[in-house]
């Protein structure tokens, strides 16, 4: 009487290995491709909205494009 270990392993076959292995790998590839696309979009808008938030406004005059400077305390008093 054939014990179930040796009718299990007789049952396994490489081609089943094989597509499990192939499926494995096309789902990893997909959620790759879709990682590095969001990525990409997200980083695209990212430096879009920063690019824009850079720019001085055309309507606003008084704007002189540098920086004002801040003389108080880094820290406030109490």
């Amino acid at each position: 009487m054939p014990s179930f270990n040796s009718q299990r392993q007789s049952n396994l076959s490489w081609s089943g290995i094989i597509a499990t292995l192939l499926v494995q790998a096309l789902v990893l590839l997909a959620l790759l491709v879709a990682v590095v696309r969001y990525l990409e979009r997200s980083s695209d808008a990212n430096q879009a909205e920063f690019m824009s938030a850079t720019k001085p406004s055309a309507s606003d005059p008084n704007h002189s494009g540098a920086a004002p400077l801040y003389h108080g305390p880094y820290f406030p008093l109490f």
